[in-house]
């Protein structure tokens, strides 16, 4: 939204003035200064190299196209990086045939080396192996920030960041003092950013030239504008009121800035102070939004607001409106420089406020429940109204729920047949509404329990197993064997156990993945069953994956590790939450052992074995799965549009599998574990002083004592003398 009018009363004080930023180049003529330079900066590669440079719509294109070309520059020596200040220029794009193309800006540093002697069509090997330099570039693989910096003939180091895909806008070097700088980027938000080890040294001479930097291993070209040095720092105006840190009148509104503070030219500590530009005037832009984003000062017409005679400028009598989120900025002109893109007029930062709000805004959405059965779960919904009161409404799937209107929503005794997803509807009473996120409840439930005594079923539901062959169409005969818990069914890397499809990983609102445990006991006979008709490296305990989107839910073997995973949809291997451990002590020492995953959203998937966390994963499970088209598999693994998990079939036996539709924590997890197991596992408690614990048992008794006295009196100081 413009604003065409805007009353101002201006009262702004005297204070000392200094020289603007210094434009090295924009670009406006129709072809390059005859200042600017060609250096070498690399022995190798100069055969045949190849470059253009084109200065058109007022900025310059710098193109390559040989290969071999490598590293190269456009320096001028009319201009010097001096303490204090900062070289930047607007990086406009950048296009290549390949990844191997670096372009930014640069800084020859070499002492005693002249542009003369680094430039010319044929230059000598003695002087293009790098010398000293410093630069700041964008590698065309569109993820890299680079900063090469070299004190000497191959002397140098390179630091590099991941800019996550997106170009920058600015890149920069600042001469922090006499021999050290700090490079960095911008990106379309506005903020610099820069490498850790920074700053850098690089033996510099006392006019360091600048200019342009390329690195072309492959054909492409960059484009640039606004080749700049400006003072840092470079003080802006500020103290903005409002500040944002309340909400504002939506009219009467009085709006005020301070000009650029003025630094102590007496400290000591900075050696190039920079005092304030010779502010003539300042344009005041205004951005006013129906809902939080980002502001488009690109179409709206500034307010010129004069120099006056007082402390700051003030602006009043505006009617923003209510509910209304309000931009705003503040660029000072310098010597009477214009708007928008004149590089001497000096840009603020953005600042913002809202005005007073008659709607609500909820400032703390409602959390997922997870409970026990017949205990209480909470909901919660935190909100603002700075006019009026707010109302509440609860929801489920059932529509709003009778009585349910308070901020705080209690389902009392939960049970399963209250698991659902609630959300809360905040309103001012008179339509002006806003609803919450979603969260869910979770009541505690163990979900299926396969025993494995003489048969697959489920004994706490009704989803029972069937046997398979991967190998023959009927049904095949299975052993059971015993185990710690009793009984285990014997799989022979043929057979399988399928579920119905109605069966796990269909839990919770809407038939998806979101949370749970599973808990099997396993005896892993051998990874590779060749002598079934079944290659593989590996083997799947249990297995879920639909066919066409990504879902999945493995807990098996590779050939070296036991791992526990899942996937979203739509996801690939690179966002999968997995776990993992190594294997080789579980394989063949006819032992079972006790293998838990557990998962929830927002946290690591995390792999147990014998009832100690063995891994978690590094990327956090997440809810985002669609409902499941297949149920698992036990002993083997489908593959997604497949009819048969023909491999990864498992030679082993499998007991006692438990599944929970909530994440258990490692305590009850111990608990499973020492159920069946002789001696008993246990941990630390957090406060316990295991300072005193000499034995590590997280006990404090007569077998510490007897460590301590064991060396009781022995004396560890040096000279022995001072033991006496």
């Amino acid at each position: 939204m413009k604003i065409e009018k805007l009353l101002l009363l201006l009262t702004m004080g005297l204070f000392i003035g200094a020289a603007p930023a210094a434009l090295v180049d924009d670009f406006t003529s129709d072809s390059l200064d005859p200042a600017w330079v060609e250096v070498y900066l690399l022995s190798r590669g100069q055969n045949g190299y190849t470059y253009d440079t084109t200065t058109n719509d007022n900025e310059l294109t710098i193109t390559g196209d040989n290969s071999n070309a490598e590293q190269w520059g456009l320096l001028r020596d009319d201009f010097s990086l001096q303490v204090g200040q900062k070289l930047v220029v607007d990086l406009v794009g950048m296009t290549d045939a390949g990844t191997e193309f670096n372009a930014g800006i640069m800084i020859h540093t070499s002492t005693g080396v002249g542009l003369d002697d680094i430039s010319g069509a044929s230059p000598s090997n003695t002087l293009q192996d790098r010398l000293g330099y410093l630069t700041m570039s964008w590698r065309s693989n569109g993820t890299d920030a680079l900063c090469e910096y070299f004190n000497s003939q191959n002397s140098g180091t390179q630091l590099k960041a991941d800019t996550g895909g997106e170009r920058p806008v600015k890149l920069w070097i600042i001469r922090e003092s006499a021999d050290t700088y700090t490079a960095g980027w911008t990106m379309a938000d506005g903020i610099d950013r820069t490498f850790g080890g920074m700053p850098v040294t690089v033996n510099a001479a006392p006019g360091a030239a600048v200019g342009f930097y390329t690195d072309m291993r492959t054909a492409g070209s960059a484009v640039f504008d606004n080749l700049k040095i400006v003072p840092v720092p470079m003080a802006t105006a500020h103290s903005p009121i409002p500040d944002g840190s309340e909400y504002a009148a939506a009219s009467g509104l009085t709006m005020s800035w301070a000009p650029s503070e003025i630094l102590d030219e007496t400290d000591p500590n900075n050696p190039m102070v920079q005092v304030d530009p010779d502010i003539t005037g300042y344009y005041l832009y205004i951005d006013i939004l129906d809902e939080a984003g980002d502001p488009n000062f690109a179409d709206t017409t500034p307010i010129s607001v004069a120099r006056g005679a007082g402390s700051r400028d003030e602006s009043t009598g505006y009617n923003f409106g209510e509910n209304k989120f309000i931009y705003w900025r503040v660029d000072e002109s310098v010597n009477g420089s214009a708007a928008f893109d004149d590089p001497n007029t000096i840009t603020g930062p953005v600042w913002s406020f809202e005005t007073v709000k008659t709607v609500p805004e909820i400032t703390g959405q409602p959390a997922d429940a997870v409970v026990g059965p017949g205990e209480t779960a909470e909901f919660t919904v935190e909100a603002e109204l700075a006019v009026g009161s707010i109302t509440y409404q609860w929801y489920n799937s059932s529509g709003p729920m009778s009585g349910e209107t308070a901020a705080t929503l209690q389902i009392v005794g939960a049970t399963d047949n209250e698991e659902d997803a609630y959300y809360c509807v905040v309103g001012n009473g008179s339509g002006g509404d806003v609803q919450s996120e979603s969260a869910t409840l979770t009541v505690k439930t163990l979900l299926a329990h396969y025993e494995f005594s003489d048969n697959v079923d489920d004994s706490v539901g009704t989803n029972h197993g069937t046997v398979k062959d991967v190998l023959v169409s009927e049904t095949p005969a299975v052993e059971y064997v015993a185990s710690p818990l009793g009984k285990a069914v014997d799989l022979d890397g043929g057979d399988y156990i399928e579920l119905s499809t109605d069966a796990f990983p269909k839990i919770g609102v809407g038939n998806g993945l979101s949370r749970g445990t599973i808990v099997t006991w396993i005896r892993i006979d051998d990874l590779d069953n060749s002598d079934q008709g079944v290659p593989r490296s590996g083997c799947a305990i249990i297995g879920g994956e639909n066919d066409n989107d990504g879902t999945q839910l493995v807990i098996g073997g590779t050939s070296n590790s036991m791992e526990a995973w899942s996937r979203p949809q739509t996801g690939d291997d690179s966002n999968r939450a997995i776990a993992g451990s190594s294997l080789s002590s579980l394989v063949g020492d006819s032992e079972f052992h006790m293998i838990v995953a557990t998962f929830e959203p927002g946290q690591p998937m995390k792999l147990y074995i014998d009832g100690r966390l063995a891994d978690d994963s590094s990327n956090d499970h997440t809810d985002d799965f669609s409902a499941w088209d297949k149920a698992l598999t036990i002993g083997a693994r489908f593959q997604p549009n497949e009819t048969d998990p023909a491999t990864r079939t498992l030679d082993g036996a499998v007991d006692d599998i438990k599944i929970y539709d909530y994440a258990k924590t490692e305590i009850e997890i111990i608990e499973l574990y020492n159920e069946a197991s002789d001696p008993d596992i246990y941990l630390c408690d957090e406060n316990f002083p295991a300072e005193l614990d000499i034995t590590g048992d997280c006990q404090i008794n007569l077998a510490d004592f007897v460590e301590i006295a064991n060396v009781w009196l022995t004396c560890g100081r040096v000279p022995t003398s001072t033991c006496d």
